[in-house]
């Protein structure tokens, strides 16, 4: 819903949805009692706070914005760490958590259908476009739909029971593919595509291969590249162009390809964050106070990746976070099998993947990294069948 809400311009703070989903997790925690479920997570929070001590230059308002933005989303990761960790859910109850992203996300689909112009009246550049994101930012949009193509997959290749109908699961995962191909944004889409591949090639490392198994990422493959093909074509090409990492300068020989160039201009970015650090190696720069810096290193724009932000704004204890946030993963990782490792591995990569690209711009990456951890159990009803002994054996121990 944060991004519908942010493209409709509703009334509510810009970080509404970081501060709602710490919220509400916060008022589980007390419910539930889980708040030292995973103190780890609580040490996390503390290591963030000192570089607090060293913004400098700023208002007030700068300040209370660098705290949302910037601490924001690592906060709510931890909080989602701790409500989440080993929580067990039933499988229906994981798979109804999983509708209520796919609903928001087809709203804002919807939405973005409605705003956007006919694809003949858009002039599709060798970059990624507010037009066909609804006149919003691509790759927040982007990042969504990936997060529901995510899920989408995840059911059908685990073979859980469909969200609505079999066919109806297809078609939104035929509509998320064309719309997030349009925005020309590719991060959503490397991150759901490397999540889905690895978590589903784990979860077969795990049960074995057989036919129907490879056959059914195939299908949504084959579904995948048409989708492309579609779309490429809608865009007389433009779009192979942009995931072959051309712009218009290197299209018409103005500049050579480069990797700076392909990842539109991150990688300048993670370097004047790892100059940050080697300049200031323990405490940081303070937190936002890279984005205010950045300038004096050369490059005029803010932090895309939240990795190498926080080693620029926290140092050596970014260091620290970033080390939790991995082996946190990593342990609970060699502790599971099939389905179980499969899912952690999928929230673990979405919200991993998304901080390359996104930072910590949207909710949805702390909110997933937790959901990993859950822990699936069969259904209460079958839980309370498995108790009984069979039918017959009851009827003669009856009679006996």
């Amino acid at each position: 819903m944060e991004v519908w809400l942010r493209m409709t311009k509703a009334a509510l703070p810009w970080e509404y949805g970081k501060i709602a989903a710490i919220f509400l997790l916060l008022l589980g925690i007390a419910v539930e009692g889980r708040f030292f479920r995973k103190p780890i997570f609580i040490f996390l929070i503390f290591l963030l706070l000192p570089s607090l001590l060293f913004v400098e230059g700023v208002n007030f308002d700068q300040f209370r914005q660098f705290l949302t933005f910037q601490l924001g989303g690592l906060i709510l990761l931890s909080i989602s760490g701790i409500y989440f960790f080993h929580r067990p859910l039933a499988l229906p109850q994981f798979q109804q958590l999983l509708i209520y992203f796919i609903g928001p996300i087809l709203i804002t689909l919807i939405q973005i259908t409605l705003r956007s112009p006919s694809t003949k009246d858009i002039d599709f550049q060798l970059m990624a476009n507010f037009a066909a994101s609804g006149g919003f930012g691509f790759n927040q949009v982007s990042s969504i739909i990936g997060l529901g193509i995510a899920c989408l997959a995840l059911n059908f290749l685990l073979r859980f029971p469909p969200f609505f109908t079999r066919w109806i699961d297809i078609g939104l995962f035929g509509l998320f593919s064309l719309r997030i191909l349009l925005t020309f944004s590719r991060g959503g889409m490397a991150t759901a595509f490397l999540s889905v591949g690895l978590s589903y090639f784990i979860y077969l490392s795990d049960r074995g291969y057989s036919m129907r198994k490879i056959m059914l990422p195939a299908l949504l493959g084959i579904l995948l590249i048409t989708s492309f093909f579609v779309v490429n074509n809608i865009t007389q090409g433009a779009l192979l162009d942009r995931y072959e990492g051309e712009t218009y300068a290197t299209k018409h020989g103005f500049e050579e390809v480069s990797f700076a160039k392909a990842t539109s201009g991150r990688f300048e970015i993670v370097l004047t964050d790892f100059a940050m650090w080697h300049d200031h190696p323990l405490f940081g720069v303070g937190v936002g106070i890279s984005n205010v810096l950045r300038p004096d290193y050369g490059v005029n724009n803010i932090s895309h990746t939240e990795q190498t932000r926080l080693l620029s704004e926290h140092g050596l204890l970014g260091l620290f976070v970033l080390l939790i946030i991995i082996f946190a993963f990593l342990r609970d990782y060699f502790k599971r099998r099939g389905a179980q490792r499969a899912i952690l591995v999928l929230f673990f990569l979405l919200s991993f993947l998304t901080m390359f690209h996104s930072a910590t711009r949207l909710a949805l990456t702390g909110f997933v990294y937790g959901i990993g951890f859950i822990v699936l159990i069969p259904p209460i009803e079958k839980l309370a069948l498995r108790r009984q002994p069979p039918v017959p054996a009851r009827h003669h121990a009856h009679h006996d």
